[in-house]
């Protein structure tokens, strides 16, 4: 058995990932930004609606919703990206267990982590149940 691809998705994400970072973790009081565009429809109804009824915020793979190129789909641009960035751990994972990701607010803005999305909202800490990390090879990587 291959050690390196024993555990969930999620587990071999998070090796892959830290093993690219270096430094500390964040302030734990740091927030994540969710970007959506409330005005969207999923599942035929609201995108708000289906985020009060399901609790769940979804990545682009659940919903098939976005601003950009829709490319949340195995091959696309997005899944590429993906890949690269999580060392291919969800390649093969349903779309359910992909993960969604916002911004990490560091400059403590009332806008948000990403002050160019005008769909921000204020999210979790960061350290509650979110990893952030940006490894260097990455910056400036886009996802759609």
């Amino acid at each position: 058995m291959n050690l390196e691809a024993a555990g969930t998705p999620q587990e071999r994400a998070l090796r892959h990932v830290t093993e690219l970072t270096s430094g500390g973790p964040v302030d734990p009081a740091l927030r994540l930004t969710l970007n959506f565009h409330p005005d969207r429809w999923v599942r035929g109804q609201p995108i708000l609606d289906a985020l009060a009824k399901d609790g769940v915020y979804v990545s682009q793979f659940v919903t098939g919703v976005g601003n950009g190129g829709l490319t949340a789909h195995p091959g696309g641009d997005r899944w590429r990206w993906e890949s690269r960035i999580f060392g291919g751990a969800y390649d093969d994972a349903p779309a359910g267990e992909r993960p969604a990701y916002g911004a990490l607010n560091f400059r403590r803005k009332p806008v948000g982590g990403a002050p160019g999305c005008r769909a921000c909202r204020p999210a979790r800490r960061a350290g509650s149940q979110a990893g952030v990390a940006l490894p260097r090879p990455l910056r400036g990587a886009r996802g759609n």
